[in-house]
């Protein structure tokens, strides 16, 4: 298993992994290569002999916030440990850029939390707006610089 960073995307092979991985027939290819360089920090593929079997990708707001979207990992290759990996391999991406903190469940009690991923409304001008979390819903895993 290779794991790679920031790798050349092929669109065709990430929209047939996410398809497969997410369980729904692609009608089309998407086009990652431009949306992965205009929001996300860094993007992580794992190939198995050459063939791209698992993904992640992080997100930011902009200023001090970042997340994973997509960790995607090929059915046949699922229960492996390969998305646990993708999403270290982001958290370390994410903390070498020293820019936002990664967020994920605080799972520092031995659990992960419950609560579902909450829905995201648009504001009038057209942006995301991301609801408030109680304290204590994620922890930090890089230290955010103002």
């Amino acid at each position: 298993m290779d794991v790679r960073v920031r790798f050349a995307v092929d669109d065709p092979a990430l929209s047939d992994l996410h398809s497969r991985a997410f369980g729904y027939a692609a009608t089309s290819v998407e086009s990652w290569t431009q949306r992965l360089q205009r929001h996300s920090l860094t993007w992580i593929g794992a190939f198995d002999r050459g063939s791209l079997v698992g993904f992640v990708h992080a997100c930011w707001d902009g200023g001090s916030h970042a997340f994973v979207l997509d960790t995607a990992v090929d059915p046949d290759h699922q229960r492996r440990g390969i998305g646990g990996a993708l999403v270290q391999a982001a958290e370390r991406g994410v903390g070498q850029q020293t820019k936002p903190a990664l967020g994920r469940p605080d799972t520092s009690q031995g659990r992960r939390s419950a609560a579902p991923i909450p829905s995201t409304a648009v504001t009038s001008d057209g942006l995301p707006r991301f609801p408030r979390h109680r304290a204590g819903r994620f922890a930090a895993l890089s230290q955010a610089v103002p």
